[in-house]
């Protein structure tokens, strides 16, 4: 329900779009390469939310953007934050972010959506 954001209350209209964008992505895994499917997707949706996608920092910013389920409300926040953050910690959070898991070694972060979800609706915690 609403309150777990499980199941039709989740399933909102942007929710919803971001789920059928993946869903085109992953359509094209049959005759694209694995990485132009995955940052092909991770760009579009970086590009919905008028995020830049030119550069390495922007596409690690994309990146950070989905793991958040950053809505287009909050992207202005999430630029400030990442150009906030001095040049040694954004470098090493975009090599850890850009990282493909094939040639550098690469973590999965499972639970990190849901995480950072309940972190900014939580008024203790708030992000």
């Amino acid at each position: 329900g609403a309150r777990d954001r499980e199941g039709s209350a989740f399933m909102d209209e942007q929710n919803s779009a971001n789920v059928l964008a993946a869903i085109s992505f992953l359509r094209l895994a049959g005759s694209a390469a694995s990485h132009a499917v995955y940052w092909g997707y991770i760009l579009s949706r970086g590009r919905k939310l008028g995020l830049p996608t030119e550069e390495p920092d922007h596409i690690a910013l994309c990146r950070l953007a989905c793991l958040c389920r950053t809505s287009p409300a909050e992207t202005k926040a999430l630029q400030q934050a990442w150009h906030g953050l001095s040049v040694s910690v954004r470098q090493t959070l975009m090599d850890n972010l850009l990282a493909d898991g094939m040639q550098e070694i690469a973590f999965v972060f499972t639970f990190l959506p849901m995480y950072m979800a309940n972190a900014k609706a939580n008024n203790s915690v708030g992000l």
